[in-house]
């Protein structure tokens, strides 16, 4: 999506998938900065993990001591890696710059009281223009503004300061919207933007297994522990002072972050890295309990406790050190893979399927055969295929339009998961590749098909 950006097409239009439209350009940046290289965009995946935890340890500098925020910087870099399955440049990622940066600027004194709540407006709109669910942030965050004013300085210096706030909001979206009426695609945008999101979350899990999903995985237990900790500080803090005001505001970011979440009406690992920050500074706060109680005992915990939650990064560079030692590439995988040999099956001038593995689009300078599938497994998501296409589409009419145009070669697992629960399209899906293809190659599970007719040539 970033590549087609780049190439001169506005998001949705030549290819799709369901994000907001920043969180594309945010992966066409580093392209453009660096280069076409998988390097490039963790490079900069690499940079928004920096600067986060930076505003990570100002955040809590603001208020707790500068040791627990060191500590709770250096957990929030170690928490957003493969502990939250974040081992890719993740749109969590990016988008916790602005939101971070946003609370950061409120825990600020600031003197140009209404440029300072434009601007945390604007860093907010920008986060949810990144991940949408964070527009429940940005919404508790303005009523909280609203009533703050109202209720302790009611005139119209307070009344510009939220106006301030709702204008900052709104500015990417509009920066982001003109381009499609420009170009008269304003249903596009409404449909790929508002319909497909909400279409989304009123299609997935129900409230209460996200719930008990964050707590299996241990985090939900940690968000609650935090909440009890954020509460109980609160009510020790003078009412009304500047240090209960700041804690508010934490709050309100950590409370918010876990209510869109579970309002996403989805339960992926990855979701937990939007609130990676806060879930550190609980973390680092029971560690330096620990360590006060017994400061060699406690140290030797936090070492130990360090130590096994980075091993598996430390793997991850264990192994690209062993290549570059033996002098293998660096750019290795599954995907590198596929790309070489279908490279070298077909030549440059091909057109494919990747059921799995579409990175292989992108490495190859490939279209999908059609918009949906630009991530496969969107075409067994009906409710989206209905928002797209209209209330009669339907998983097996989508793989049609795909089939019917014979691509070179299919790509695929032995089994297609998300096809499971659409007998039909298994079914056309299967006739299609006896009639019509040859197996080439398994490569380690993922089967590649050619054309009949391509191979005999």
């Amino acid at each position: 999506m970033g590549q087609s950006i780049l190439d001169g097409n506005l998001p949705y239009v030549e290819i799709w998938d369901l994000k907001p439209p920043l969180a594309f350009f945010s992966y066409a940046l580093p392209i453009l900065a660096f280069g076409k290289a998988i390097i490039s965009v963790r490079l900069f995946g690499t940079l928004c993990v920096v600067i986060a935890s930076i505003l990570t340890y100002y955040i809590c500098r603001c208020v707790w001591s500068q040791k627990l925020s060191i500590l709770a910087a250096i957990i929030f870099v170690i928490l957003t890696g493969p502990l939250m399955d974040g081992k890719s440049t993740m749109t969590e990622h990016i988008a916790i710059v602005p939101l971070l940066g946003s609370l950061a600027l409120l825990l600020r004194e600031h003197k140009l009281i209404n440029l300072k709540f434009l601007i945390v407006g604007f860093l907010m709109g920008t986060a949810c223009m990144i991940r949408l669910n964070l527009a429940y942030v940005a919404l508790i965050l303005g009523l909280y503004i609203a009533f703050k004013s109202i209720k302790f300085n009611l005139t119209y210096k307070s009344l510009f300061s939220i106006f301030a706030y709702g204008i900052g909001c709104l500015i990417p979206f509009i920066l982001l919207f003109l381009p499609y009426i420009a170009t008269n695609n304003i249903a596009l945008f409404k449909g790929a933007v508002i319909d497909a999101s909400l279409a989304y979350s009123h299609s997935q899990l129900p409230l209460w297994q996200i719930i008990f999903k964050q707590l299996y995985d241990i985090w939900g237990i940690i968000f609650l522990i935090g909440c009890y900790q954020i509460i109980s500080i609160i009510k020790q803090q003078e009412k009304y002072s500047e240090q209960q005001n700041k804690l508010i505001y934490l709050s309100i970011y950590f409370l918010g972050t876990e209510w869109s979440i579970l309002n996403s009406g989805a339960a992926h690992s990855h979701y937990m890295i939007q609130l990676a920050p806060f879930l550190a500074i609980v973390l680092a706060s029971g560690l330096m309990k620990i360590v006060d109680l017994n400061l060699k005992a406690g140290y030797f915990i936090l070492i130990v406790t360090l130590m096994l939650t980075v091993t598996p990064s430390l793997n991850e560079y264990k192994t690209i050190g062993t290549r570059l030692v033996t002098q293998q590439s660096i750019f290795y995988g599954k995907e590198y893979d596929l790309a070489k040999y279908l490279s070298e099956q077909g030549g440059s001038n091909i057109t494919a399927y990747m059921m799995d593995h579409h990175l292989v689009y992108w490495l190859l300078n490939l279209k999908p055969p059609t918009k949906i599938v630009t991530h496969p497994s969107n075409i067994s998501k009906e409710y989206l295929l209905r928002v797209l296409q209209g209330p009669t589409a339907n998983t097996n009419q989508a793989l049609l339009e795909v089939l019917v145009q014979k691509p070179e070669f299919i790509v695929k697992k032995e089994n297609v998961w998300y096809l499971q629960d659409h007998p039909d399209a298994i079914a056309l899906l299967a006739r299609t590749l006896t009639t019509d293809y040859t197996l080439l190659r398994n490569m380690e599970g993922t089967q590649i098909y050619r054309k009949i007719s391509e191979v005999k040539q």
